[in-house]
């Protein structure tokens, strides 16, 4: 009774002029409009959307007082950190019926900074791995090695983000990438140093468009980044591989703030996103792998990649590693100084 007493009142308001307000604040390009649009119909919702390109930037604006937003969407060590830091919501799972259609896999997986899934719900999981133009590069093989190669030198990108390049270099050294130990993290420091001379830049921008407009031929990144930027494009030979040592994965979250007053429309907008109809519409508008099972029967797209292939080569999900943090932090202002 109480939640379609909400819906009734939603509905008047929005009949009056006014209506209930959702305040998101998510990654740029990473929901599509027509999504927002589709449940702004269903619902009789307007969402208001504000973005941030990275953890460390919306972490940083929330910390600052939060901003008027009520969801976000954290990767899973900040995930973490939000829930230690006491900056999130509990979940009310009675709210969420089709959070029982999400991958056991995945939800296995987030109990390594979730445990009982008390706070966060799954948006999408993924995995950074290496973009190829095999007119260019017709013969490699699909390993870390490959930024060591001279031949290829100024034609390569990395992202520019220490956790990410930092944990490439971890496992191709077969250490983890949530490794606190000085030395390790120092080893992968020099892995880097040697990378760096056969790169262009470390970039985690325009490295879509560089790659599209043949300027890099190799580009360690998202896969569905430069998926958007070719597609329509006629004349590149592409190809996206996971590394055989493994990439590293990240398992981005919907939650929402402590201070929002929002909490029931905020599971409504969480539900819709987990229905498989829409679950599906987003994975293949931006090629993600899908974690609702159902999902994959209503794609009409194949992603490059699957989270179990992922997981099968020993890829490993990027957490909280505390106050090493600043050990990461360190090595990464070493590599750029050099």
């Amino acid at each position: 009774m109480k939640k379609l007493f909400i819906l009734f009142l939603v509905a008047f308001l929005v009949s009056c002029g006014g209506g209930e307000r959702l305040n998101l604040y998510n990654w740029s390009y990473y929901i599509p409009f027509e999504t927002l649009a589709q449940f702004e119909r269903e619902y009789g919702v307007r969402i208001n959307l504000d973005t941030y390109d990275s953890n460390e930037m919306m972490y940083a604006r929330i910390a600052a007082g939060n901003a008027g937003f009520d969801i976000v969407v954290p990767s899973a060590d900040f995930t973490g950190i939000m829930i230690r830091q006491n900056m999130l919501q509990p979940i009310n799972h009675e709210w969420l019926p089709n959070f029982n259609g999400i991958s056991p896999s995945v939800i296995a997986q987030m109990q390594s900074f979730d445990p009982g899934n008390r706070f966060a719900v799954p948006y999408f999981q993924g995995a950074t791995g290496i973009h190829v133009n095999t007119n260019f590069v017709p013969n490699f093989e699909e390993s870390w090695s490959i930024f060591n190669r001279s031949d290829l030198r100024n034609r390569m990108t990395m992202l520019n983000d220490p956790r990410e390049t930092l944990g490439a270099a971890l496992l191709s050294l077969g250490l983890n990438v949530n490794t606190t130990i000085p030395s390790e993290i120092t080893a992968a420091r020099d892995v880097v140093m040697g990378w760096r001379q056969n790169l262009l830049k470390f970039d985690s921008e325009t490295f879509g468009k560089d790659f599209a407009s043949r300027s890099t031929w190799v580009a360690h990144g998202y896969a569905e980044v430069v998926m958007k930027e070719i597609e329509g494009e006629t004349g590149i030979a592409h190809t996206f591989f996971i590394p055989q040592e493994g990439s590293v994965l990240y398992l981005d979250s919907l939650v929402i703030l402590r201070q929002s007053q929002r909490a029931e429309l905020a599971h409504q907008f969480m539900n819709f996103l987990l229905r498989p109809d829409v679950h599906a519409f987003i994975a293949d508008y931006f090629f993600y792998p899908a974690i609702i099972p159902a999902a994959n029967n209503l794609r009409t797209t194949v992603p490059p990649y699957t989270i179990e292939e992922a997981l099968a080569k020993g890829s490993q999900l990027k957490l909280d590693v505390g106050e090493a943090i600043t050990l990461y932090n360190e090595a990464w202002n070493q590599i750029l100084a050099n």
